[in-house]
């Protein structure tokens, strides 16, 4: 599962899953594969997320755990029921293919999730990054600050690092560990501040990679970052871009 660093509470997992706590909380690791043993030690923070049992139709949000007899969780029909599986997982968002009807479903029975998932924003790679070449997103490039300092202390603020020159986002999805970056101008020659392209790398490397080699997690991940960023850019006071 995937791996999300930056605000704090995290899980993942074999194929792609991290939930956050919230910006400035204590960060703490949960592995996206969990025994009712590994459940029942974070049950109070864990309440409610979405858990994926074994079998297909072993979904839904988890509710209660005990050693004897394992996790109940509230499904899409509104059944409590008991998931027999040994270990279930807690996908990123944006690899439940049903996350509409959950989203639904949690504002009808008034769900609040101490860790953040169903309500995580995600992003889905369009279709047309499938080939070619291409290794940079500029949908979110060009958002200006006042300065590099307002910048950075807005990545900061959202949990994002500031390394040479660019904000990061070390994100880990199924298996690999992706790193987002948005770029930065230079604060030496510049007096305001602007957000350049998004692109992702892969461990230690450098090289930015093709777009149709990012992960679900790791690309809704760098956009969900580069969007924020975006957000908090410098308005001008006529409300012109």
């Amino acid at each position: 599962m995937g791996e999300i660093r930056g605000e704090g509470k995290q899980c993942d997992g074999r194929d792609g899953g991290v939930v956050s706590a919230g910006r400035n909380r204590p960060a703490a690791r949960f592995d996206g594969a969990r025994t009712t043993a590994g459940i029942l030690d974070d049950l109070a923070a864990l309440r409610d997320i979405v858990v994926v049992g074994e079998g297909p139709d072993e979904v839904g949000f988890l509710r209660d755990a005990d050693e004897s007899d394992g996790l109940r969780v509230v499904n899409l029909d509104g059944e409590t029921v008991r998931l027999t599986s040994r270990t279930v997982t807690m996908p990123h968002p944006v690899l439940l293919p049903d996350l509409e009807e959950l989203r639904t479903f949690a504002a009808e029975l008034d769900v609040v999730q101490g860790v953040e998932q169903i309500h995580r924003a995600t992003w889905h790679m369009p279709g047309e990054t499938d080939g070619g070449g291409a290794d940079v997103v500029t949908e979110f490039a060009g958002a200006e600050y006042r300065s590099w300092f307002h910048l950075s202390s807005r990545a900061t603020s959202l949990g994002y690092q500031v390394s040479r020159g660019s904000i990061v986002h070390r994100v880990r999805d199924a298996g690999r560990v992706f790193t987002a970056s948005v770029g930065m101008s230079d604060p030496y020659t510049e007096d305001r501040a602007w957000t350049g392209g998004l692109t992702w790398s892969h461990g230690e490397e450098d090289r930015s990679l093709p777009l149709r080699e990012i992960g679900p997690v790791a690309w809704s991940e760098g956009m969900r970052m580069a969007a924020a960023l975006h957000a908090g850019r410098t308005v001008p006071t006529d409300g012109t871009e």
